[in-house]
């Protein structure tokens, strides 16, 4: 064999590698492959009017780290924002993964960059704290459209197995849910909680915003099987705290369950107008957290591309009425 005929040979097999590699991408990874990986590959989608002024009813979203509600809420939290909805977001966690202040600032540095530019304004934001019975939540509101909002809790990330740092003597959501643990504590020192402090809380946030739809994490799923401890704990206070608040005056909201890491086993079902969104929001994210790596030669830039491409609601209640019925 000839030293022309292995080479052929040898671009052949790489050309089938790569063939493969993007079969494979388009097929189960979804369109989001391209929209994070290679976004000018994608066509933009019909444009949008911008955000109203005005609010046109609202919705809660509260998750446990700055991510989740880019990766697994939208594009509905997206087709909140470009409808003019009051938007206000809670996060529970710093998720900050034992890695220090600037981590976890940067993060929350993302998220606001993603919220502008889901609105399409500068991303400038007025800073202030909501004291929501003796707690002092750190406030951001965007500046060109100031019914988006953002409440940082700043509570320990609890670890994927809801074991904890420890750094921060190993305490977690989970715990406190579980109550193997008393009280948990803010990572900048600004509060504390107790878990029916915590609940009363969000109770209290919930009917304070009064929204009408409420967005969080999967509580159908069990602890340790698949999914981050943070987001199971986070989304059962969260279902706890809204049957309290809607019990309390009646007000109906529709409180939604989004599935977290294990929804990559499902097919890819975000595209056109809802992908380009979500993907946008994502890449706006992705400079302040080291940790979301989204070049093609990035290993986590699979499973990012694999989020994007996904969004599956799992639960649904309407409150006050009792019960939850599967999603979508």
């Amino acid at each position: 064999m000839t030293t022309t005929t292995v080479r052929r040979r040898v671009r052949s097999a790489a050309l089938l590698t790569i063939a493969t590699a993007i079969a494979f991408a388009l097929t189960w990874l979804g369109p989001g492959a391209l929209a994070v990986g290679f976004p000018e590959l994608v066509p933009s989608p019909r444009a949008h009017p911008a955000p109203s002024s005005t609010c046109v009813d609202g919705t809660m979203v509260v998750v446990a780290h700055e991510d989740d509600d880019l990766l697994f809420a939208s594009p509905d939290l997206a087709a909140d924002i470009a409808s003019g909805r009051c938007v206000h977001t809670v996060f529970l966690t710093a998720g900050d993964d034992a890695q220090g202040t600037a981590y976890w600032k940067g993060r929350e540095a993302g998220s606001e960059a993603a919220y502008a530019a889901m609105a399409g304004v500068a991303d400038r934001w007025t800073a202030s704290v909501t004291t929501v019975l003796g707690h002092d939540l750190r406030t951001m509101t965007l500046v060109g459209e100031p019914q988006i909002s953002l409440v940082f809790v700043r509570l320990p990330d609890g670890n994927r197995s809801g074991a904890g740092m420890a750094v921060h003597d190993h305490e977690s959501l989970m715990k406190l849910w579980l109550g193997s643990l008393s009280t948990i504590h803010a990572v900048d020192g600004s509060t504390s909680f107790t878990a029916s402090g915590l609940e009363q809380t969000l109770a209290a946030l919930i009917t304070s915003d009064a929204p009408t739809t409420i967005r969080t994490m999967d509580w159908t799923r069990a602890f340790d099987t698949g999914d981050h401890a943070d987001h199971t704990a986070t989304a059962l206070f969260v279902r706890s705290a809204a049957v309290a608040s809607t019990d309390a005056s009646r007000r109906s909201v529709d409180l939604l369950s989004y599935e977290g890491y294990p929804a990559w086993t499902r097919p890819p079902n975000v595209a056109d107008l809802g992908l380009r969104r979500k993907a946008a929001a994502v890449t706006a994210y992705a400079p302040f957290d080291p940790d979301l790596c989204l070049h093609p030669w990035c290993a986590l830039a699979v499973a990012t591309s694999a989020r994007v491409a996904r969004q599956y609601a799992v639960a649904e209640m309407h409150l006050p009425q009792d019960g939850a019925v599967p999603g979508p």
